[in-house]
């Protein structure tokens, strides 16, 4: 699983199914998020789009490269976790990435 923020549902959704078709990600989802944090020494506060993005373990530095050169932000928020899930779905997420 991935954590990625973003400051638009376009870029969002560009580098999604970039990622999709590069079959680095097997889906995502997109959702609106009110994100403060300090940038610079200054408190800021913006709208942006969280995506969640399914994938496999080994493929998280081919992400997080890809990530990192396509996004817009300076230092890009790219988290990610081991999760489980049901056999059907994790067999689903194997068949639509690199293995």
């Amino acid at each position: 699983m991935l954590y990625i923020t973003f400051p638009n549902t376009k870029e969002a959704e560009l580098l999604g199914n970039s990622l999709m078709d590069k079959k680095l990600i097997a889906c995502f989802n997109l959702m609106p998020a009110h994100s403060n944090y300090f940038w610079e020494g200054k408190m800021c506060q913006e709208d942006e789009i969280i995506m969640i993005a399914k994938s496999l373990v080994h493929l998280n530095e081919a992400l997080e490269t890809t990530i990192s050169k396509l996004h817009s932000y300076d230092t890009p928020c790219i988290l990610s976790w081991e999760a489980n899930a049901n056999q059907a779905y994790f067999k689903w997420v194997q068949s639509q990435v690199l293995t």
